[in-house]
């Protein structure tokens, strides 16, 4: 197994090579996320590399790079290979029908149903994607895949398990809280490595306007530590030797760059001075383009660990970004149609209100910060919604860009690919800043169905 960068991996057993999640090319989550440390040599490398199976487990943007994916198939074109690219089968289809829109024929494209073991070669390499979500199978006590009842509420992840005549590895990425874990231990599943990620992606709490600095620190290791535990906690289950802590690195450039001392990430370094204190399992640390290598379950050999870049050397590359602009800040704001807008969110929530199951005594207000629009929504029994409504007890004011705002709710309803302008990228791209009463998960995700 090599670590190349980020969520980016790649394995080979007997001469057959799988890639993951190649991030490399584009600037994720609407431009604010950089690959961190940087990728350009590792970009270089892989171009070269004739891998055999790409797999991506879901469609954000930090796993699945669009940009780089078109440069390697027409580098591959180039020498004539076609790779085969591959997804678990889940309830969304962005993925796969971009996937075939980019792919045409210079790969093909496969969809695996969950749990259905795949032969990489006739060797004895296999592969297995389950789709994830975040039911809890200890109270459903369904079989893989356990979708939740609504489609809506499905998760977008999936959990490898790469196996040989020698060694077994799952791959659980972004997963590592879908409680697949669990489902895998009960099927009997053991593996020698687990990885997975130690770090928290999102606007919290670094965008929280509400926050004292002590409030923001107690949350960024609390945010840490849960990720951890979960980690080595996914390793005892399904009763792995080692833990390799990975895909838990980005940096934020241009004007959210302020903001990256007050996230939920840490190093990988740090990740793996902190396991210890979880578990007495071996923790692996790579550093970019490191192998390690397993034979019957044991390492057998391993690159240098994981070196963090200079503060010097950090502070350079966000100064080399500053004036970095994000997509929707390329737009004018006069450009803007506000009457449009305004129907657009009414569509919007009116389609919203149609997925409301549940009482939720919650409103959200959703402010401009660069003008004095604004577009409020009651989660009650029926959905209220327009300008200037009575704010609800509990309550949460997102604060954004016209432009973004704009943006999230543009999206035609013939398009069923993958769109980067949507308001789950803009949550994580650290574009939103919140001031709140109280918390509501079911009505913050409603907004993830706001563009027409």
């Amino acid at each position: 197994m090599t670590w190349h960068s980020s969520a980016c991996v790649s394995y080979e057993s007997k001469g057959t090579q799988v890639l993951f999640d190649p991030w490399l090319e584009s600037k994720a989550f609407l431009g604010s996320w950089s690959q961190w440390p940087p990728a350009q040599e590792t970009k270089r490398d892989i171009l070269n590399i004739k891998f055999d199976y790409l797999v991506y487990t879901h469609f954000h943007s930090d796993h699945f790079d669009q940009k780089f994916l078109s440069l390697y198939l027409k580098a591959m074109d180039d020498i004539n290979h076609k790779p085969i690219i591959l997804v678990a089968e889940n309830s969304w289809v962005q993925l796969s029908t971009s996937l075939l829109n980019i792919a045409k024929d210079r790969a093909e494209v496969r969809v695996l149903k969950s749990g259905q073991k795949m032969d990489l070669n006739s060797n004895g390499f296999k592969m297995t994607l389950f789709c994830s979500d975040h039911c809890d199978p200890i109270a459903c006590g369904k079989i893989i895949p356990c979708f939740s009842n609504h489609p809506k509420f499905r998760a977008i992840d999936s959990v490898a398990l790469l196996e040989d005549e020698h060694s077994k590895i799952a791959n659980f990425n972004d997963a590592v809280s879908s409680n697949l874990d669990i489902h895998l231990e009960k099927l009997g599943i053991k593996v020698d490595l687990v990885m997975g990620v130690f770090s928290a992606a999102g606007s919290f709490p670094q965008c929280q306007l509400d926050l004292t600095q002590i409030e923001i620190t107690s949350l960024k290791t609390n945010f840490v530590t849960n990720a951890l535990k979960r980690l080595a906690l996914t390793a005892e289950r399904l009763d792995a030797k080692y833990i390799f802590p990975f895909a838990g690195q980005y940096i934020l450039i241009g004007g959210k760059a302020k903001l990256n001392e007050d996230r939920a990430v840490i190093t990988a370094a740090q990740a793996k001075d902190n396991l210890v204190e979880f578990t007495d399992k071996q923790i692996i640390s790579l550093n970019s383009n490191e192998s390690v290598e397993f034979y019957k379950g044991e390492v057998s050999a391993i690159g240098k660990p994981y070196i963090e870049p200079t503060e010097h050397f950090r502070n350079n590359y966000l100064q080399e970004y500053e004036n970095e602009k994000y997509f929707y800040e390329k737009r004018d704001l006069e450009s803007i149609n506000i009457l449009e807008l305004e129907r657009n969110l009414e569509i919007a929530s009116k389609k919203i209100s149609k997925d409301l199951t549940d009482d939720l005594n919650y409103s959200i207000s959703l402010r401009s910060i660069n003008s004095d629009f604004r577009w409020d929504l009651n989660f009650q029994k029926h959905l209220k919604w327009g300008k200037e409504l009575t704010q609800l007890e509990n309550y949460c004011e997102i604060y954004l860009d016209l432009r973004l705002l704009d943006g999230c709710v543009r999206k035609s309803s013939s398009y069923g690919g993958f769109t980067s302008m949507h308001w789950n990228q803009a949550h994580i791209g650290s574009h939103l800043q919140f001031k709140q009463s109280s918390y509501n998960a079911s009505a913050h995700y409603l907004l993830n169905f706001l563009h027409t």
